[in-house]
């Protein structure tokens, strides 16, 4: 079986296993290509972007789990320990440096 093949398998149990559950983020795919995902998922709680709703582009390579895509985790990362002191806007760092302890209770 090629490594396409194998990982299409692989993309179409984890595209089954991630929608069948609770969780933070809803998923879904082109119906003409299975490596290309969209994905919104919910800021974390008790952080500034508690309650938002972001939505990412996902692509997987043909290559697949040896090439795992990682923009979800590293997004969710992100989301979940901002960093105000270098903020892009500088009007969201300051709330966070502002509420930052009442955030977090």
């Amino acid at each position: 079986m090629s490594i396409e093949k194998k990982a299409m398998q692989r993309i179409e149990k984890e595209f089954k296993d991630m929608t069948s559950k609770d969780s933070l983020y809803i998923i879904g795919r082109d119906s003409n290509d299975l490596f290309k995902w969209n994905a919104m998922i919910q800021g974390p709680y008790s952080s500034p972007y508690a309650g938002g709703m972001f939505s990412i582009n996902i692509n997987f390579l043909k290559n697949y789990p040896f090439s795992a895509p990682k923009v979800l985790l590293s997004i969710t990362s992100l989301l979940a320990d901002p960093n105000p002191d270098t903020p892009l806007m500088a009007g969201i760092g300051g709330l966070e440096i502002g509420q930052g302890d009442m955030l977090k209770d």
